[in-house]
């Protein structure tokens, strides 16, 4: 079978927004999935008006033709969306370019920070999908807390107080509680995680919950606060409060509260 020959003008459906372009732009990086699609290398769809289909946002792909045809780099705004299509296109020169953006670099430290969790991340993954549930759907605030707290070094055998019911009823005289609480809209449960290890847990949730759409802004604060149950004398454990604080606007964070 011949491999198809395209025309010098060619006509796409980019996720149902119709754009034209010259070939030549398309074939700019020689080493990119594009190149290899209209070169005939990789298969490529047509829709019924016999345009070239590719499966992507169109308000997104523009800024890659632009690029291509002219070099222009998208706004900072879109940095994000359109350097996952410059890896998915294998756009090397696009890529590169748009790794020096602080939304890109700081998105691939956080990811680089998730993937550390390592043996933990099972506990951050349970804390993120309660959280997400807690929060809800309907009636999101402006700003909202979220309390957790991470009790370690916990020995349930020692005694059998319920740690988590006497840290919370300490909780409504924590100043830190009071001073956060003034700044939000809302204050969702307090969660409760048993752990031996919660570095970098508030951290990636404050990064996370930004990036599924919750917040413009997120930010974490943590308070250490060591505790010995009178229940028993071998009985000591250690807890740890920390907040998750997003904003849907944004915000100048103060009273502690620190930026992923």
């Amino acid at each position: 079978m011949m491999a198809e020959e395209f025309p010098n003008i060619i006509e796409l459906n980019a996720g149902g927004q119709m754009m034209t372009t010259k070939l030549d732009t398309l074939l700019k990086d020689s080493t990119s999935i594009l190149a290899a699609v209209f070169t005939g290398k990789t298969p490529v769809e047509k829709d019924k008006d016999g345009r070239y289909f590719i499966d992507c946002d169109g308000d997104t792909f523009k800024y890659i033709l632009e690029f291509l045809r002219f070099g222009v780099i998208p706004p900072a705004e879109k940095a994000l969306k359109v350097y996952r299509y410059a890896c998915i296109f294998k756009l090397r020169h696009l890529k590169n370019i748009l790794e020096r953006y602080y939304a890109v670099r700081f998105r691939g430290r956080m990811l680089n920070v998730i993937e550390g969790l390592g043996e933990n991340r099972r506990v951050y993954e349970e804390l993120k999908d309660k959280i997400l549930t807690d929060i809800g759907d309907t009636n999101f605030s402006d700003k909202t807390l979220i309390p957790i707290v991470f009790i370690l070094n916990d020995d349930k055998d020692s005694c059998d107080k319920n740690h988590s019911f006497m840290i919370c009823s300490q909780l409504s005289n924590l100043t830190e509680i009071k001073n956060l609480k003034i700044m939000a809209d809302k204050c969702i449960p307090m969660q409760t995680v048993y752990t031996d290890d919660i570095s970098d847990i508030s951290r990636c949730l404050a990064f996370e919950l930004c990036e599924l759409g919750y917040c413009k802004q997120g930010f974490y604060y943590d308070k250490l606060r060591k505790e010995t149950c009178r229940r028993s004398y071998n009985c000591t454990f250690t807890w740890k409060i920390e907040f998750v604080f997003l904003s849907r606007e944004i915000f100048a964070g103060d009273k502690g509260l620190k930026r992923p």
